[in-house]
């Protein structure tokens, strides 16, 4: 008889794989016993979610309270209802959204459901040096560029970015701010992973302290509380909160769980009495390990402050004039001067705690630290083919694709040898770097067994000690991108007159695909299958993207390039699974039957 599901959590749970993922509880704060015992529906005395004047109304105003929000609303059907209901709520039916392009799956939903016309700007891509090789990251969505849509479509009626990104990247969301306000526009900055921003001086502010209109915060990404929990916090007068509201109701369950609602609210309760406390200890074990890391890494590289000492946009080095590494490209103080360096004066410093101000040319505003980003960009081909790992075919491809003196360990491979030899299980995997999350939750063992094993994974690619770091992994099963904007190679996009984005698609990750039909109207059309490489010059009807986190290297509605296509075929060289296409082996798209004879939304 096969193992059932909760036999094998339970098996898994008793292991000693130990999580570098969310949710921020860990599976070890446990802020409650018997989840049946609390399982109830709205019966006398204990409210309804969807008209709240009691219990419930109260947990969303301690909620409000701990975030500095005007008005604060449990979301359990985690963040995507609440960028659903954010954007149903800011935009009219048919209307024009300004939308990041790294933006969760979500918010391409908000857009079909709503038939919105979509102008997107794209992020730069910030090429990190680490040690002679470039680790790419997408940086901060740049103010000029929302500027710049904005005056190019006076019809907006909302901006979305992400800010955080699934990578830690931060957002000017002050500049933004004023320049939607400026045009009328509401701004809704999805905050999903910044639950924990503001508790503590070493992270970055929360948005709602820079003028965003609606932030939506998921609970259980960086916070103890249960998977699903999330909260939408409104402010100002942009808003319309009697709209907002009615959507909540649309897009969140009917039937809200109570066991998810007191695992917010006792979250929201332990920061409020112990959050000081919980958040110093958690800095303090976190700043240690980055430390060391910084400190005794070789080959692997630390991603953070500190380490973005060269970043490139089209091809060029970009040096801010106030680093203080000037003539080295430096875009920030080094780390290792300003572990402790508390907020400037006027408490405007973006990261504040162990952070420099960064100028307004920086491709990376702020940087969330508790993302810890391992580079693999530095890992040469000789280092690999001197330790034995087991499934050579995982990587060979990719080195091959990558060439000579490319990169030669992908981030899968390196998560792959996390989880087989070390039980450490990350959050994600790039094409050339892993991702582990850390929070309030993790454990002084948990922190030490990163360290070591990095250290040791390093040591034997340093010395090319043979068979140190074999596996039995199978990287193709590996969690690649597992929820935000990770897809690794450099950009494709054509610069096509057509293609409706702020920002040259040049230096970013995302190509200018050309917009011939809303996301609806080519989701709504006839569609007919064809091979993927023989789609050059149709319309797509379907989304192809890296999963997690979601992020659409192609939206339905859009024409399929070359380019595109070129991109796509190294992705997949890369070790990256393209998803979103009804064929699973991602051999075949669905397009568009006589997209030419439709309406154009130019």
């Amino acid at each position: 008889m096969s193992e059932n599901l909760l036999e094998k959590l339970e098996r898994y749970g008793a292991s000693d794989f130990y999580p570098l993922h969310m949710p921020g509880h860990k599976r070890r704060i446990s802020l409650f016993g018997d989840p049946f015992a609390i399982d109830i529906t709205e019966i006398d005395g204990f409210d309804d979610l969807h008209n709240a004047q009691g219990i419930l109304l109260e947990a969303q105003r301690r909620a409000a309270r701990l975030y500095g929000a005007e008005e604060t609303y449990y979301l359990v059907n985690g963040s995507t209802c609440g960028i659903l209901s954010a954007v149903s709520a800011s935009v009219a039916r048919g209307g024009r959204l300004l939308l990041a392009r790294n933006s969760h799956r979500s918010c391409y939903h908000a857009a079909f459901l709503n038939d919105l016309r979509v102008t997107y700007v794209c992020p730069p891509v910030a090429e990190i040096s680490a040690a002679g090789a470039a680790c790419g990251l997408c940086g901060s969505i740049r103010p000029e560029d929302v500027r710049e849509a904005l005056r190019r479509h006076p019809d907006i009626q909302a901006v979305l970015v992400t800010s955080p990104t699934y990578d830690g990247v931060v957002s000017d969301i002050g500049a933004i701010a004023e320049a939607a306000h400026a045009a009328g526009a509401v701004l809704i900055v999805d905050e999903a992973h910044g639950a924990h921003f503001g508790m503590h001086s070493y992270f970055p502010e929360r948005a709602l302290a820079h003028g965003a209109d609606i932030v939506i915060n998921s609970l259980h990404k960086t916070l103890p509380s249960l998977t699903q929990t999330a909260l939408l916090h409104v402010q100002g007068e942009r808003a319309d909160r009697e709209k907002l509201r009615s959507y909540l109701d649309i897009y969140q369950t009917s039937s809200p769980s109570y066991i998810l609602m007191a695992g917010m609210d006792a979250c929201v309760r332990l920061l409020e009495e112990q959050g000081e406390e919980l958040f110093a200890s958690f800095v303090t074990r976190l700043e240690q390990m980055r430390d060391e890391l910084r400190r005794k890494l070789r080959v692997l590289r630390l991603v953070d402050g500190s380490e973005l000492s060269t970043i490139q946009e089209n091809g060029q080095s970009q040096t801010p004039a106030n680093s203080s590494r000037a003539g080295t490209g430096g875009t920030r103080q080094n780390l290792d001067d300003l572990k402790y360096v508390k907020k400037s004066a006027d408490g405007k410093s973006p990261g504040g705690f162990g952070y420099a101000k960064l100028t307004e040319h920086a491709l990376i505003y702020d940087f969330d630290r508790s993302k810890v980003l391992i580079s693999t960009a530095a890992v040469s081909g000789e280092m690999v083919s001197a330790v034995r790992f087991g499934q050579t075919e995982c990587f060979g491809s990719y080195a091959a694709d990558r060439g000579a003196g490319g990169i030669a360990m992908s981030g899968s491979e390196l998560a792959a040898i996390l989880r087989e030899k070390y039980h450490l299980e990350p959050e994600m995997a790039a094409a050339d770097y892993v991702t582990a999350i850390m929070t309030v939750a993790d454990t002084q063992e948990g922190f030490d067994r990163l360290t070591a094993a990095l250290l040791e994974i390093d040591a034997a690619l340093a010395d090319g000690r043979k068979g140190v770091l074999s596996f039995s992994g199978n990287c193709a099963d590996s969690k690649v991108d597992r929820e935000t904007d990770q897809d690794k190679a450099e950009s494709d996009g054509s610069g096509d007159e057509n293609a409706d984005m702020a920002g040259s698609a040049e230096g970013t990750r995302y190509p200018a695909n050309e917009e011939v039909l809303t996301i609806r109207q080519a989701l709504e059309s006839p569609v007919a299958p064809v091979p993927l490489a023989d789609s050059a010059g149709q319309v797509s009807a379907e989304y192809v993207y890296l999963y997690p986190p979601g992020i659409p290297l192609l939206v339905p509605g859009e024409r399929i390039s070359e380019e595109l296509l070129q991109r796509l075929e190294r992705e997949r060289n890369a070790g990256l699974a393209l998803r979103g296409m009804a064929d699973e082996s991602g051999r075949a798209i669905r397009v568009v039957m006589e997209a030419t004879e439709m309406r154009s939304v130019s």
